[in-house]
């Protein structure tokens, strides 16, 4: 504001635009500047932003690697001669275990499938490999 640190120093305590500055330099109100204030709180929104963003780009990319591995697991069925789409319930019912899905399709799994099919959960699929 033009003034010198002796000023400030000199006029502690004093009122100056109808305000009491009481050792409290000016534009800060309760020790913290209003500016700092919105500037932290924008800083920790955009922060927000930025982690919703990329956990939805990484459930995204999940998501095409899951089906990804199951379309890539069920023409392993397909090729034992089994339908894509009971390959693909056996795959799901198992969490991508194609032993596991071999035995499920071979044992008749499908008279379980009702029960099983609409309990919901998430789709379940190692997709480290």
């Amino acid at each position: 504001s033009g003034e010198s640190e002796d000023q400030l120093h000199a006029n502690n305590g004093k009122e100056k635009n109808g305000f009491t500055t009481v050792g409290t330099p000016p534009g800060l109100v309760g020790g913290v500047d209003k500016k700092d204030k919105i500037r932290c709180k924008n800083e920790r929104k955009h922060q927000r932003q930025k982690e919703r963003r990329a956990q939805e780009l990484k459930d995204r990319c999940t998501g095409y690697l899951m089906s990804w591995k199951l379309e890539s697991l069920a023409q392993q069925l397909v090729a034992m001669g089994f339908s894509h789409e009971r390959a693909t319930m056996a795959l799901i019912l198992n969490e991508g275990n194609v032993e596991q899905s071999v035995a499920w399709l071979l044992e008749g799994g499908e008279s379980q499938l009702k029960e099983n099919w609409n309990t919901g959960g998430n789709l379940k699929i190692d997709i480290s490999e």
